[in-house]
């Protein structure tokens, strides 16, 4: 019978080391993720950093918001009233309507990144049907 409850106490002991060690590595990997998250923002929250862009097709529009696909990752733009549009017309770019914009077309949005870590479209190009 000692020798059952030996067993019994060893398996739990390894089993609560496994779980322990698990969470101990698990919340470390959490700490690198957010301290990447921060320097990131910082970077691209600099002034040096001006805009950043956004390349795919557009699957949704409502309102003044966009979502683009690319290689399977999806990302919903904000658009303000005054954002610049502009489209492709026989190899020359010509300015267009917000309204320009249809589902599948391929556009490429350039970004700002704002102060509350949200980001809001500067500029669109609509880019010819392939």
């Amino acid at each position: 019978m000692e020798k059952k409850q030996l067993t019994i106490l060893i398996i739990a002991g390894a089993l609560i080391f496994l779980i322990g060690g698990g969470l101990g590595v698990a919340s470390q990997l959490s700490a690198v993720r957010q301290k990447v998250r921060t320097e990131a923002f910082d970077i691209l929250s600099s002034k040096v950093i001006t805009s950043v862009s956004a390349y795919g097709k557009v699957t949704k529009i409502e309102g003044r918001d966009i979502t683009l696909n690319n290689l399977g990752d999806n990302l919903s733009v904000s658009m303000p009233d005054n954002v610049k549009v502009y489209s492709f017309v026989d190899s020359s770019q010509q300015a267009a309507a917000f309204e320009d914009i249809k589902i599948g077309d391929s556009i490429n949005a350039t970004l700002k990144l704002l102060p509350t870590g949200g980001y809001e479209g500067l500029s669109i190009i609509i880019f010819p049907a392939s």
